[in-house]
């Protein structure tokens, strides 16, 4: 099987909780489990095994209750394990369980068919066992006690042939959110806590913890958030929710960022940025910018989430545990075989050995397709670092050639999303004070909410761009100054505005009356945050511009 994405998850019953929801307090955390796991299958399905059913080793089908009009795609689901497919157009559901001496386990195995001509299907699977002496075949699966959870999601070919791959869209296991929302259970990954809270750290003893917290090597991936605006906060959340069991998400703000920053810059996130922090503190730790992340399309955590199931996929590999406990359950006296062993227990090794086998045979057809396309991606990377190289060289070559008095506008500051003084200070000094900000500016950006700081940052270098050329030829400009600006700087510019807003428009500037009319478009017809305006004023002596407003509408 291809593996997508695994999550391996510790869950036990909090103290008291049992005795509060009335439920016998010889339960145990499994008891529970099932009990989610069943629940998860009855949103979906008219019939579903029953506890009992489950003690022992067996097959089902169950059939959907999905709207009729979709029974005709449902059809070409009719997949079991194996020999055993239905006809009838249902999905299948293979489950076992099985001890290890004190460990009992059970495995359920749901396969939906992937495409209409039925050469691949998706495999979700449970795997939970706990370590308390029950007994195989009691009426429930152990007494109180914790539980280990594996869940995982695949992909797996059928009759081992070579077929064309898609991008597989790895998807959580829905039973993830069902425990973590159990108030009786604590359920934890690598011990930390899977709650779906979202810690907000601002204090120089909280930037400590976090370096403290990313320096342990068996801890999950971190992403670190600096949110700037309520979509940022938005989306913080939801990757909190969306990642839980594959990355841990923490907002650091004022004081524990910049404790961060200090202790550790290659750990803190960009000003209103984010930073995934792998346990692996070599490797390097990608950062996005809020507005990119916020607009991307396809959506920034649905992109994240893909990387670290894949991720989790490679660290996570085969559920060996499971194919040893089921090995060694056939066995007698702790899994010595003797002259009492059954031909029935010999036979049920011999299944368990064949399924396992069936497994590894799959996973190398896979693995043989997946090498292929990943040497095809190697040399097409091979291509695109000679065309770097060639590139740098020739920018290297470009960068030699400039004189003492040009600009190098790639040297501008980034837009921090509270404080733009930095980027207006390198700008008005590169421009020769041909573009001019007023301390009003300013404040409109540190109190705006626009989402694409980057976007912003390259229209004010274009604008200070443009207000040297315009000091230069004095003023004086061929042809509509609309037409003038988007030619030569790829600025959208508008010379007029509502009549509110143009009656609003008026500011003086060292002692010079002027109107901000004219102002850049960054975005419209969209939502609010990711409308940017840029609000300035030209000047004849000297010829100038003057920004009154950077951010949104006024």
């Amino acid at each position: 099987m291809h593996l997508l994405c695994v999550i391996d998850v510790d869950v036990e019953v909090r103290p008291g909780a049992l005795e509060r929801s009335g439920i016998r307090t010889t339960a145990a955390a499994i008891d529970i489990v099932l009990e989610h796991l069943r629940g998860e299958w009855e949103r979906h399905y008219a019939v579903v095994p029953g506890t009992d059913e489950l003690s022992a080793d067996g097959f089902t089908v169950l059939p959907t209750l999905d709207d009729p009009t979709v029974l005709h795609d449902l059809r070409w689901s009719a997949v079991g394990h194996r020999d055993e497919q239905d006809d009838d157009g249902g999905r299948g559901v293979r489950h076992s369980s099985a001890p290890r001496g004190a460990l009992v386990a059970l495995r359920a195995d749901l396969y939906t068919p992937l495409g209409p001509e039925g050469r691949m299907r998706a495999r979700t699977t449970v795997t939970s066992h706990h370590r308390d002496g029950a007994r195989h075949g009691d009426s429930h699966l152990g007494a109180a006690g914790g539980v280990h959870v594996r869940m995982s999601t695949g992909r797996e070919l059928l009759g081992h042939r070579l077929v064309p791959l898609d991008e597989p869209a790895a998807g959580r296991p829905p039973l993830l959110a069902s425990l973590t929302a159990d108030p009786r259970l604590r359920v934890t990954c690598r011990g930390q806590d899977l709650d779906g809270r979202m810690p907000s750290l601002t204090s120089t003893d909280d930037g400590d913890d976090v370096l403290t917290a990313l320096r342990q090597p068996q801890r999950l991936p971190v992403l670190l958030a600096d949110p700037a605006t309520q979509p940022g906060w938005g989306l913080a959340r939801r990757a909190a929710t969306e990642l839980q069991g594959l990355a841990r998400v923490v907002v650091v703000r004022k004081a524990a960022k910049e404790r961060l920053a200090e202790a550790a810059p290659e750990f803190a996130p960009p000003p209103g940025g984010l930073r995934l922090v792998w346990p692996d503190l070599a490797v390097e730790h990608p950062t996005w910018d809020e507005g990119e992340a916020v607009a991307a399309e396809p959506p920034f955590v649905e992109v994240l989430f893909r990387q670290l199931a894949a991720a989790s996929a490679l660290a996570g590999g085969r559920d060996g545990a499971w194919f040893q406990a089921r090995r060694r359950s056939s066995g007698r006296g702790g899994g010595e075989r003797g002259a009492s062993s059954s031909e029935g227990d010999q036979g049920e090794e011999v299944a368990s050995l064949r399924a396992e086998l069936d497994e590894w045979a799959g996973e190398v057809a896979l693995l043989g397709e997946e090498n292929e396309r990943l040497r095809e991606q190697v040399e097409a990377l091979e291509a695109l670092r000679f065309e770097l190289d060639r590139w740098r060289a020739r920018a290297t070559a470009l960068e030699a050639e400039v004189g003492p008095d040009q600009v190098r506008w790639s040297d501008a500051p980034a837009l921090d999303p509270r404080d733009a003084k930095p980027l207006f200070a390198f700008l008005e000094d590169a421009s020769g004070g041909t573009l001019r900000f007023t301390a009003k500016a300013a404040r409109a950006w540190a109190k705006c909410s626009y989402v694409h700081p980057a976007k912003m940052r390259e229209a004010l270098v274009s604008l200070a761009q443009a207000a040297r050329d315009y000091s230069e030829r004095e003023g004086l400009v061929e042809g509509r100054m609309t037409d003038w600006f988007l030619a030569g700087y790829g600025l959208d510019v508008a010379l007029t505005d509502t009549p509110e807003l143009t009656r609003r428009a008026r500011f003086v500037y060292e002692g010079e009356e002027l109107d901000a009319v004219p102002h850049i478009k960054l975005g419209d017809h969209t939502h609010p945050d990711a409308c940017g305006r840029v609000y300035f004023a030209w000047s004849a002596q000297p010829p100038r511009f003057v920004v009154d407003h950077v951010g949104q509408h006024r």
